[in-house]
């Protein structure tokens, strides 16, 4: 069986995925001829009828997009692997891992273009070619994107005039913090540290700014990071690591009052919502319909005052219903009145949520 965490891990890549042919339980087995991959892993039945291998990726000095590369052949000199991508007009912000695929002597003409990356299943999201990078060096690089901003294993840098790149990631292992759980490290903010001395990172409370409207499990800020940069992240990583948003649980049911109905009756139907898990469901959405035979009358949610909204509008007949309504732990509100009622927010773990919609919603 595999036992591994998140740590340094920037892809996961299905290699092959067929009908299943074997028990479940997953295992280390080869990863394809000259693949970057770190660890490769197979399941013959992950329960669901698949037999899936995948590639696991993994940030290492060979494959850091910050480091050198060079050395290629007798007297051939060293540069930064990141000039090939400035080269040919790539950005750095988002790029995990560069890869050195191949380096020999100069053997072309120089200046870095794309090329086509190695057939067969790889991690690469372009690849990069410069048969003479002007210090003997012939260089061919496969550069694996990040998954988005958020990425823990993304750069960051360049945040003023002549300031440098760290990885995000570095911040979190200075701070004293594992690593191993962390799945998402947003920038709040990034500047200029004025020739400050290097100041370990420092946990901080956490600002939740235009953007990023994420619960944190905790946030860092250094006055200067030794790249001339003055940065503030917010951290998310799963529980044990610092983690404050394990995974919700939610249920619903639907409640019609009363049961049987004559023409010009009020049919109310309920929607109770528990969320007995661990943590809150944040921007959840229920869609309702009114049904044929019916005219609609009003919606409501039950909650607190102030923690979500609710535009009115009228609906000539029939109509369907988005709500999507800001609840907090321990919390109930009403929003009476409106087909289209919006929040942002979460269901706080062991809630009891009734939003009563009345009309006949199914």
């Amino acid at each position: 069986m595999v036992v591994g965490t998140l740590a340094n891990v920037t892809a996961i890549d299905v290699l092959a995925c067929t009908e299943f042919d074997g028990g479940g339980g997953d295992f280390i087995v080869p990863c394809p001829p000259n693949s970057p991959y770190a660890y490769c892993v197979t399941n013959h039945n992950d329960g669901l009828a698949n037999s899936i291998t995948l590639g696991v990726m993994k940030l290492t000095k060979e494959n850091d997009p910050l480091l050198s590369y060079g050395g290629c052949a007798p007297g051939a000199g060293s540069r930064q692997k990141r000039a090939l991508l400035f080269e040919a007009g790539r950005p750095l912000w988002n790029v995990d891992n560069i890869v050195i695929i191949d380096c020999h002597a100069a053997d072309g003409t120089g200046g870095t273009h794309g090329v086509s990356c190695p057939a067969g299943k790889n991690p690469y999201a372009y690849c990069l070619q410069n048969q003479d990078d002007g210090l003997g060096n012939s260089v061919l690089v496969g550069v694996v994107n990040s998954y988005s901003a958020a990425d823990p294993y993304a750069v960051y840098g360049n945040c003023y005039t002549d300031t440098d790149y760290r990885n995000k990631a570095s911040l979190v292992t200075e701070a004293g913090k594992s690593v191993d759980e962390v799945v998402a490290i947003d920038m709040e903010g990034c500047g200029p540290s004025f020739g400050a001395p290097q100041q370990v990172p420092q946990v901080v409370s956490c600002n939740v700014v235009a953007g990023f409207p994420r619960n944190y499990s905790y946030c860092l800020q250094t006055s200067s990071d030794g790249k001339g940069n003055a940065v503030r992240v917010g951290v998310i990583a799963n529980v044990g690591e610092g983690g404050s948003e394990p995974n919700a649980d939610l249920f619903l049911r639907v409640t019609p009052s009363p049961t049987t109905v004559k023409q010009g009756d009020l049919l109310t139907y309920a929607f109770p919502l528990w969320n007995p898990g661990s943590g809150n469901a944040i921007h959840e959405v229920l869609n309702t319909q009114v049904p044929a035979g019916t005219t609609f009358d009003y919606i409501r949610i039950s909650g607190p005052t102030g923690l979500g909204t609710c535009t009115s509008s009228a609906i000539p007949g029939n109509g369907t219903n988005r709500l999507s309504p800001k609840q907090q732990h321990g919390s109930e509100h009403h929003m009476d009145g409106a087909p289209d009622c919006k929040g942002d927010g979460a269901i706080g773990h062991d809630d009891h949520r009734k939003r009563r919609h009345h009309g006949g919603f199914d």
